[in-house]
């Protein structure tokens, strides 16, 4: 069961973490239910915000595991997922949870696999020109969805609630992980959530 930030998030995680179980996990036998949308990071940091949504999460029917997902935005990626995991850990579930932040945001994972997206239409037109490429490092960038509509045909714009799922399902997977520190985390978070429901712990994870 995931809990995102917002809309195109809600969209997009299920068909990623599909992509990830499939593609390097070759599993198939898990469910991706229809991600808790936090509608903002703010509802996750205020006082009992990440509590009341992974109470939530757990009275899902058929809950296994709970992964969060949020943008790090201009926080250090790794202090915020201990934050997290440290309320999480005071609601005590008894399914494992899995934190994730995104460096920055969840469209950088797109740099991270712009070979495979780029030169590929999205909503009936042409969404990034198959020569695009982002030189740098990925994670430092501010602004990706900014920068992802520099690249898009004059008159277009990235849009989160339609493109981010469509962008998603072009993504691949070794490489955002060869590229990517936080993909590598997601796919590592997946992996520890897959581990803990098979021995029935209910362990919270990275701290």
């Amino acid at each position: 069961m995931p809990i995102v930030e917002g809309p195109g998030d809600v969209q997009a995680t299920p068909v990623l973490l599909r992509k990830i179980l499939f593609d390097r996990f070759d599993c198939y036998d898990i469910g991706i239910a229809t991600p808790k949308n936090a509608r903002g990071r703010s509802s996750l940091d205020r006082p009992g915000g990440i509590e009341k949504f992974v109470e939530y999460a757990a009275l899902t029917p058929n809950c296994g595991a709970i992964i969060v997902l949020v943008d790090a935005d201009n926080d250090c990626a790794a202090e915020l997922a201990e934050q997290i995991c440290s309320r999480c850990k005071t609601v005590g579930v008894s399914v494992p949870i899995a934190v994730v932040c995104a460096v920055r945001e969840y469209e950088a994972w797109f740099l991270a696999s712009l070979h495979s997206i780029r030169g590929h239409s999205i909503r009936g037109g042409l969404a990034l020109d198959k020569d695009v490429v982002y030189e740098g490092n990925l994670e430092a960038l501010s602004g990706v969805k900014e920068w992802i509509t520099q690249q898009m045909p004059s008159g277009r714009a990235y849009r989160e609630t339609s493109d981010q799922v469509s962008m998603t399902s072009l993504i691949d997977v070794s490489l955002a992980h060869t590229n990517s520190r936080s993909f590598k985390r997601l796919c590592h978070a997946v992996e520890e959530l897959r581990s803990a429901m098979l021995a029935g712990s209910a362990a919270v994870t990275p701290f």
